[in-house]
C-alpha cells in the first residue's frame, strides 16, 4: 500500500470554529510566542506582515516566531507579506505636529524646508493652488494657496495631529506605480522564508500585477500568490482586468474612502466581494473592522455590524490591521472576529446562482446542491491546484469542505479560501479518501449515517476535476473503502 502522510499543520478539529478566514497583523503587540498561540487558537488564519512599518530584519524574525508557533500547537497557518509600494507618507522622524483648522502650514519633500515633510518630493511638483492634500487616511485636509519653488504653502481645512508615516493622498491622483527598490528587498526576503502571499499595494492595472509577478518569477519557479489592494479609483475601474491576473483581491477601504467619495465605499465593497466571488477568486475585505480594540477589550457595536455584513456580502477574510499590531487586546481581538464570523455564518444561505462555465466549476456547484438535498456534512474535493475547492467553496455550502492534496503550496493558498480545511496526503485516491475518511470518523466529523460527497478527476492524477459521487459512510467501511470509480 502506498504510504499516506498527514501534515501536523492540517486544522480538521471535531469542534469547527468559524469558515471565514482571520487575517491579523503582526507586530510590537502580537510578536510573542504566547500571544501569537493565543491568537492562532482563537482562529487566526493567516499572520500579516506589513513592510510599510518596521524592518526587513524585524520581519525575518516574526516570520520565525509565526512558524514556531504554528508547528507547537500543530495548526497549519498562512504567511502574508504586505508591500509599502508606491506609497507617499509623512516623513516626522518623532516630531508631532498639532494644526487646527484655518491654520496655515509649509509642506515640502526636502530636508531643512516646511513644517510637514512628505515622500517621495516628485509628487509635489505637479500640484496647483486649490489642490488638496489628505494626510492619514483623510482625516487631516490641506489646501494649497500658493507654490513657491520646493515649498507648499497650505491652509488647514480640516486639522489634527500630523505623525509621521502617514499616507497622503492629493485631489489629483500621484503619478505613481510599480515595485518600488524597498518593494524588490521585501519580495525577495519573503520568498526566502517561503512567504505563501504577497499584497500588492496601489495597484492601477493589470500591468502592476504582471510586472510583480515577471520578478517574483525571476526569483523561484514557485513564487507567492499576488492578492491586489483594490484602493485607488483606477483599481475599481479596471477591477475585471486585474481580478485575471491576480490570486485574489483585497477591499483597502482606507485608501479607498481617500481615493473616492466616502459615502460610496459600501457599495464598491459589495461589488468587489461579488466580482470576486464569481470568478472564485478569495476576496478579503479590510481596514478599522474592529479599530476602537487598539484600546478597548469589546468592539462597538458598528464595528460588529460591519464584521457581519462583511461576511454576508462574501467575504473570504475578513482582516485586523493595528487592533493586532499594536492594539492592546490582539488575542481578544482576534477572538471576537471569530464569534462575529461565527454567528453571521450561521444566517448564510447558501448561493447557487453564480454562472458556471467550465466542467469543475459545474462539478462544484453540483457538489453544493447534493450535500444540501442530501444532507451530506463534508464534501471531500480532491485538488491538485486548489481550483475545484474555491469553486465549491464559493457557494457557501452548510457542509465542511475539506480539501485533499499532494501539493502542499495548494494547501497553503487555500488557507485564504471561505470555509476549506486541507488535508496533504499522498498516494492513490482510494487510499487518500480511506484516511481522510478515517480522520474524521476518530474526530466526530462523521458518524456511520452519513453520506459524504467526494469530487475527483478522472484518471486520478491525470484529469481536471471531471466526476462527483455520493458515498455511505457505513458502506464505504462495510467495503474497505472501494475506489470512487468502481
Amino acid at each position: 500500500m502506498a504510504s499516506i502522510t498527514f501534515s501536523f499543520y492540517c486544522i480538521i478539529s471535531p469542534m469547527p470554529m468559524q469558515k471565514t478566514k482571520i487575517i491579523a497583523t503582526i507586530g510590537p503587540s502580537s510578536s510573542q510566542i504566547e500571544v501569537l498561540k493565543g491568537m492562532i487558537a482563537e482562529g487566526m488564519s493567516i499572520a500579516r506582515l506589513n513592510f510599510s512599518h518596521g524592518t526587513i530584519g524585524e520581519k525575518m524574525e516574526q516570520i520565525e516566531m509565526i512558524r514556531r508557533a504554528s508547528y507547537e500547537l500543530g495548526i497549519r497557518l498562512g504567511l502574508m507579506s504586505d508591500l509599502q509600494g508606491p506609497e507617499v507618507r509623512t516623513h516626522m522622524g518623532k516630531k508631532e505636529l498639532k494644526i487646527e483648522d484655518g491654520d496655515l502650514v509649509t509642506v515640502s519633500g526636502k530636508e531643512g524646508i516646511g513644517e510637514i515633510k512628505i515622500k517621495p518630493s516628485s509628487v509635489l511638483r505637479g500640484l496647483e493652488p486649490d489642490d488638496e492634500l489628505y494626510i492619514d487616511e483623510g482625516r487631516i485636509r490641506l489646501r494649497v494657496r500658493e507654490v513657491d519653488g520646493e515649498l507648499l504653502k497650505c491652509e488647514v481645512i480640516q486639522g489634527g495631529l500630523v505623525r509621521d508615516k502617514r499616507s497622503v493622498h492629493a485631489s489629483k491622483p500621484f503619478e505613481l506605480r510599480g515595485l518600488t527598490e524597498e518593494d524588490k528587498e521585501a519580495i525577495k526576503a519573503s520568498i526566502s522564508k517561503g512567504v505563501d502571499f504577497i499584497a500588492l499595494s496601489f495597484v492601477k492595472s493589470a500591468e502592476d500585477v504582471i510586472e510583480a509577478m515577471e520578478f517574483m518569477r525571476s526569483i523561484s519557479e514557485e513564487p507567492p500568490a499576488i492578492i491586489s489592494k483594490i484602493e485607488t479609483k483606477e483599481a475599481v475601474e479596471r477591477i475585471r482586468e486585474i481580478l485575471d491576473v491576480s490570486y485574489g483581491i483585497m477591499v483597502a477601504r482606507g485608501d479607498l474612502g481617500v481615493e473616492l467619495p466616502l459615502q460610496e465605499v459600501p457599495k464598491i465593497q459589495k461589488k468587489l466581494i461579488r466580482l470576486a466571488n464569481q470568478n472564485a477568486k478569495p476576496v478579503i475585505t479590510a481596514t478599522e473592522m474592529l479599530e476602537s480594540m487598539t484600546q478597548s477589550p469589546i468592539p462597538t457595536r458598528a464595528e460588529v455590524t460591519d464584521v457581519y455584513n462583511a461576511i454576508l456580502d462574501g467575504s473570504d477574510a475578513i482582516m485586523l490591521s493595528a487592533e493586532t499590531a499594536i492594539g492592546k487586546y490582539p488575542v481578544l481581538s482576534v477572538r471576537w472576529m471569530r464569534i462575529i464570523a461565527e454567528m453571521a455564518e450561521s444566517s448564510l444561505e447558501s448561493r447557487l446562482d453564480f454562472p458556471v462555465d467550465k466542467i469543475p466549476s459545474f462539478i462544484g456547484k453540483a457538489a453544493v446542491e447534493a450535500s444540501e438535498i442530501l444532507k451530506c456534512p463534508v464534501i471531500f474535493c480532491f485538488t491538485y491546484s486548489g481550483y475545484t475547492a474555491r469553486h465549491v467553496a464559493r457557494h457557501r455550502p452548510k457542509a465542511r469542505i475539506i480539501a485533499l492534496s499532494s501539493n502542499k503550496r495548494t494547501s497553503q493558498l487555500l488557507t485564504l479560501t471561505w470555509g476549506v480545511e486541507t488535508i496533504d496526503v499522498t498516494g492513490d485516491l482510494d487510499e487518500a479518501l480511506s484516511y481522510a475518511l478515517s480522520y474524521c470518523m476518530d474526530r466526530g466529523i462523521l458518524s456511520e449515517e452519513d453520506r459524504i460527497v467526494v469530487t475527483y478527476g478522472h484518471p486520478h492524477g491525470e484529469a481536471k476535476t471531471n466526476t462527483l459521487r455520493i458515498l455511505s459512510v457505513r458502506e464505504l467501511q462495510r467495503a474497505g473503502t472501494p475506489k470512487p470509480s468502481e
